[in-house]
């Protein structure tokens, strides 16, 4: 099996693709399969659409997007024909980009070595995402639960690994995983190992990766805001303690808003894309914000057979279902939240031709940066995991077994406890979020009653816990309290309840997109 790069690409790219696509070489060699795959250059005046030449491409396109790998089959047999590999441009920049807005190396002594160390790590990126697409070309689906084995996978999708260092930098070196893994071997062997009795290996190959710990989900548990297994998020942290994962997360992205400063960008670039390079730091728990979730009405399966053992569900413990659902409400405190003042002063408008564009915080203060949009933008990631329907559903029938598992009124009232319960800041900077923040709970718990999504018991446990709000609220405002917006939150609560039609419900906020990364 040969599969050949467009001559077109350019170095380094090409010299990245080359590497990471050959990595499935060791695979087929572990498979017993020596010399059965390797990777080349296209040959000069060769046609990529010649169906002779399993083909690589990298393709320039508007804005940036997913990258593909896929293949044409016999459908008498579903033998594959011709691999092929669509590979996005715009990929390396993003991940260039990440990567110069967490070290900001422009504007330091050692520049040289931070801009080499973020293009390493860009170009890491492109070793894992060459192997990942080829191996589709080659017949293998995902495999999302394969990181909790660190490098399990290529077939996984992959976080980069960011810690800080001794010396308090981020430190970008163990960012992505190098070669194939024992999953990747595992599917070698499956799908194109040669064996007297095939049946037999197959079923002995399929006992043995079981036997190592591997578990398998696919897109259809993983994709959903949702989705309930804990081992399926898309871009989750490598490894098996999620929580430990987020915590350390936490840390890089304080260290890098502390840090973030005009060197982020490259001299030559206009400063307006500042905004632009704030986004995936300030939002840098996103993914791992997700994996969080799913331990939060979270279950454990496996697809397998009748006979060997497996069916069944295993709820996540009831104690990391609460530690989860801790942290989940830690990212909605107003300190999280907010930015310092000094990179809020930093930040420029676009010039013009450079217009705020989807990769952009929205903002109601234009021409300016709006820290009020970029926290309700983060605060919506976690609101949008934490109320899942699906996420309730299993929340309410988990606790009906078991009262000592989170269940729909304790986690509503949590929410309600972390913001609109909580004492308001000091800070009137601090307070101004809180304020938005509480407003964006309240708008995304009646959008969620709106939608009429819940079944009928979850609904009415929801009307009930807003109408519990709404009579603490009317309290302290009909006593005279300084803060209007109790009265005003009872007034609205009441009101709908009573009559949905006589309220406008506000749009939610939309989160700049995050993947692919």
């Amino acid at each position: 099996i040969v599969f050949h790069l467009d001559r077109g690409t350019p170095e380094p790219v090409r010299s990245a693709l080359l590497e990471g696509a050959s990595w499935w070489s060791s695979a087929f060699e572990q498979a017993g399969l020596t010399g059965a795959f390797r990777v080349e250059l296209l040959p000069e005046g060769a046609d990529p659409m010649d169906i002779r030449y399993n083909i690589i491409t990298l393709t320039h396109r508007a804005t940036r997007g997913w990258s593909y790998g896929y293949a044409l089959s016999d459908p008498r047999t579903g033998e594959i024909i011709k691999g092929m590999v669509n590979l996005g441009s715009l990929r390396v920049r993003q991940d260039l980009l990440i990567a110069e807005s967490l070290l900001a190396p422009y504007d330091q002594p050692d520049t040289e070595g931070r801009a080499v160390a973020a293009q390493e790590m860009a170009l890491a990126r492109l070793r894992q995402l060459a192997a990942h697409e080829v191996g589709h070309a080659l017949g293998f689906g995902h495999n999302f639960a394969a990181s909790r084995h660190g490098n399990g996978s290529v077939m996984d999708y992959p976080h980069p690994q960011i810690t800080l260092g001794a010396d308090g930098r981020v430190d970008f070196a163990q960012a992505y995983g190098v070669g194939i893994g024992p999953w990747d071997v595992f599917l070698v062997r499956h799908g194109y190992g040669v064996y007297p009795d095939e049946s037999a290996a197959l079923a002995r190959l399929r006992a043995d990766i079981r036997a190592a710990g591997y578990e398998y989900v696919g897109d259809a548990d993983a994709r959903a805001p949702g989705d309930a297994h804990p081992a399926g998020a898309l871009w989750d942290l490598r490894g098996t303690d999620t929580l430990a994962g987020f915590d350390q997360l936490l840390k890089v992205r304080d260290h890098a808003l502390r840090n973030f400063s005009i060197g982020v960008l490259p001299p030559d670039r206009q400063s307006g894309e500042l905004e632009a390079r704030l986004v995936p730091v300030y939002l840098l728990h996103r993914y791992q914000t997700e994996a969080v979730a799913r331990l939060l009405g979270g279950a454990s399966y496996a697809s397998g057979w009748a006979g060997d053992g497996q069916a069944g569900t295993t709820r996540v413990s009831a104690a990391a279902q609460m530690a989860a659902r801790e942290r989940l409400l830690a990212t909605l405190r107003p300190e999280f939240l907010a930015l310092p003042p000094t990179l809020l002063d930093l930040l420029t408008p676009p010039a013009l031709e450079y217009t705020r564009d989807r990769e952009y915080f929205s903002t109601r203060a234009t021409p300016l940066f709006d820290p009020l949009a970029a926290a309700d933008a983060a605060a919506m990631l976690t609101i949008q995991f934490l109320l899942a329907p699906p996420r309730l559903q299993r929340l309410a029938l988990q606790h009906a077994r078991d009262s000592g598992y989170p269940g729909v009124g304790d986690t509503i009232d949590a929410l309600l406890a972390a913001t609109w319960r909580a004492a308001l800041a000091d800070d009137p900077r601090l307070a101004q979020i809180q304020r938005s923040t509480r407003w964006l709970v309240l708008d995304a718990l009646l959008a969620l009653l709106d939608a009429g999504e819940l079944h009928p018991l979850v609904d009415t446990e929801l009307r009930s816990q807003l109408q519990d709000f709404a009579s603490w609220a009317e309290a302290p405002a009909r006593s005279g309290s300084t803060n209007p917006d109790l009265g005003i939150a009872a007034d609205r609560v009441r009101r709908y309840l009573a009559d949905p039609a006589s309220v406008k419900l506000r749009t939610l906020p939309l989160v700049p997109p995050g993947a692919p990364i």
